[in-house]
């Protein structure tokens, strides 16, 4: 008896070690999530613009418990004015993060760096539909590219070997002033909830079969 409890055991803690990251592992996950952002600013009157997101996050680990993190990310910025328009700005945003796996079986992480947003489409829309272009038709002038700060954490449920699901908070903050020709300054400030799923693949080898 005492031998059958040993191999289940032995075998139990098998697969999770098994189940973890590897140096060399490269994963890719596509994921969606809802995200609401403002802006920093000195000027009141903003509530937050609630939007759809999206993107692919790509990953290369360096050891079990640390990789680089990047991808691309549609990302739809922006507030609610108090004329009752929303002010879209749609960017696709590029992190360079580091990433820490922790916890049992490095389910969590933290991931944190700089990321650079490109500027996609400026544009005030009101509830009859009326539009303004924001980087046309005003005397603001947006800035092409946005450069800010990331901070994220999230966990991950092992589906297998090779793939798992995964939920996570998302967060970036300009450092810089996003509007020009305006006697204050504008950043961006977003959060983000995500779901998304991991595949693990080998570069060398395609998906990974452990």
């Amino acid at each position: 008896m005492k031998r059958v409890l040993l191999l289940i055991f032995l075998l139990i803690f098998a697969y999770k070690t098994n189940a973890q990251s590897f140096p060399g592992d490269v994963t890719i996950s596509p994921q969606a999530g809802v995200s609401l952002s403002t802006y920093f600013t000195s000027k009141s009157g903003f509530d937050p613009r609630i939007a759809s997101t999206g993107g692919i996050i790509i990953e290369y680990y360096f050891t079990r418990v640390w990789s680089l993190r990047s991808g691309f990310i549609y990302d739809q910025m922006g507030v609610r004015d108090n004329l009752g328009y929303t002010q879209k700005l749609d960017y696709v945003t590029v992190p360079i993060n580091a990433n820490w796996h922790f916890g049992n079986r490095n389910n969590f992480y933290l991931n944190f760096g700089p990321a650079v947003s490109l500027l996609l489409d400026g544009r005030a829309e009101n509830d009859q539909g009326d539009i303004i272009v924001l980087t046309d038709d005003t005397g603001a002038k947006f800035q092409e590219y946005d450069l800010g700060v990331t901070l994220g954490i999230g966990y991950k449920f092992y589906i297998d070997r090779k793939t798992q699901l995964f939920l996570d908070y998302q967060g970036f903050g300009s450092i810089w002033n996003i509007v020009e020709n305006l006697p204050y300054d504008v950043r961006n400030s977003r959060n983000a909830f995500n779901i998304g799923v991991v595949f693990t693949m080998d570069p060398m080898k395609g998906f990974r079969r452990r």
